[in-house]
Formats: C-alpha cells, sequence, structure tokens
C-alpha cells in the first residue's frame, strides 16, 4: 500500500474538533451523578471549555510550522474498521455491565474501550498526541472503575466523566494550538 501525504491543517482541524466536542458529553455524564445545583453550575463551565476548544481548532494553528502527515492510504478504511469495532465493543458492554446490574460501571468501561481505540488512531493519522490520549483515558477508566469497587459508584461515574472530559479538551486545544 502507497502512502498519502495529507496537508497539516485537514487532520490536525478534524482531530482537535472531534476531541474537543466529545469532551462535552462526558461531563455531562458526570454531572448526571452530582446534585442538581452542582451540576447546573457545571453545565456553562462544560459549554464555555467546549466552544473553547472548538473555536481554537477552527483557528489557524500558532504552531511556527505545521507538519505535514503521512497516513496509509486506506486511512479511511483503516479508521471506518477502528470505529466500528469501538461502537461495536461499547455496545456489548454496556449492554452486559447493564444486564448484570452494574450499570454505573459503564462510563469506566466506556473510557477504557474509548481510550484503547485511540491508541492505533495515533498512527494511523501520524498524530502522536493521540498517544497521550488514549493512554489518559486508560488510566482514567482504571481509577474511576477502582473508585466503583471500593464502592463509590457515583464518585467513579464523576471521576470518568469529569476525566475524560480533561484528557478530551486537553488533546483538542493541544493539537489546536502545536500542530
Amino acid at each position: 500500500m502507497t502512502a498519502e501525504v495529507t496537508g497539516p491543517t485537514g487532520l490536525r482541524r478534524a482531530g482537535a474538533l472531534i476531541t474537543g466536542l466529545f469532551g462535552l458529553p462526558w461531563a455531562l455524564t458526570a454531572a448526571g451523578s452530582l446534585t442538581p445545583r452542582h451540576a447546573e453550575g457545571l453545565l456553562p463551565v462544560a459549554v464555555a471549555v467546549t466552544v473553547l476548544a472548538v473555536g481554537a481548532a477552527l483557528l489557524p494553528s500558532l504552531a511556527k510550522r505545521e507538519r505535514t502527515r503521512t497516513v496509509p492510504a486506506d486511512w479511511r478504511r483503516r479508521f471506518n474498521v477502528v470505529g466500528m469495532a469501538q461502537a461495536a465493543t461499547i455496545g456489548v458492554t454496556a449492554a452486559a455491565l447493564i444486564l448484570g446490574g452494574q450499570p454505573t460501571l459503564v462510563p469506566p468501561a466506556v473510557c477504557l474501550v474509548v481510550g484503547l481505540h485511540f491508541l492505533p488512531l495515533a498512527r494511523l493519522f501520524d498524530q502522536p498526541e493521540f498517544r497521550w490520549t488514549g493512554s489518559g483515558l486508560c488510566l482514567v477508566a482504571l481509577v474511576s472503575g477502582a473508585l466503583h469497587l471500593w464502592g463509590s459508584a457515583s464518585v467513579a461515574v464523576v471521576a470518568a466523566g469529569f476525566g475524560a472530559a480533561a484528557v478530551l479538551w486537553t488533546t483538542s486545544l493541544r493539537v489546536a494550538f502545536a500542530g
């Protein structure tokens, strides 16, 4: 297979937009386990950080020079395979946990699956930051899963949601500003 050389802006912008946008549902997941008063205070902050991340992604990179990425010619097919595998794994895992009476383990489990899916994407998109994203999400999943096992299901959901949101927003801003 031959490689495809892509301009710096397209993949950088797409990665920053996707990670920036997906921070919001994770923050809302965390908010669902907070008291209404605390959740209400979180919403404007989560929206503001999401707007900041998305806005930064839409700006031209501030890097002195953006690098051109070399991706496989069949990167779209590979991306779809990774995405379909992720979606199927999330569906099966969530169903198993819910049917097994452990719905509060769904956020940590989904966080783990999402983290693992970033690892092949780092190489596929020639985006090294995605290794840190995947590792960070896996760490968040392990910590929140441990919190759940220690008897604090709602704290585990909050940790998974806020932790994942923070990792994704950080990735978005890093990719947006660093190129």
